[in-house]
């Protein structure tokens, strides 16, 4: 069974990597807005921010998408 559902994606083929290691894992280009926005909180849950250049580059790219990032993601400095 999936762990995350067929609509995060845009490319199908990762949906078995997301399963195994997480959408965190995935590359920006293979998830639709509401795989980014998902991969941020997922990130926010597991280390508490989000590292400042993946929070700048998803960011860029939720908001290329139509969207907004939730304003409860935070950005950290590693």
């Amino acid at each position: 069974m999936d762990a995350y559902p067929k609509s995060h994606f845009k490319n199908k083929d990762v949906i078995e990597k997301a399963n195994m290691f997480g959408l965190t894992s995935i590359e920006n280009e293979d998830l639709t807005l509401a795989g980014l926005i998902a991969k941020m909180k997922e990130w926010q849950e597991q280390e508490g921010g989000v590292p400042s250049y993946v929070y700048n580059m998803t960011k860029k790219d939720i908001k290329a998408a139509g969207g907004k990032i939730p304003s409860d993601i935070e950005c950290i400095i590693i």
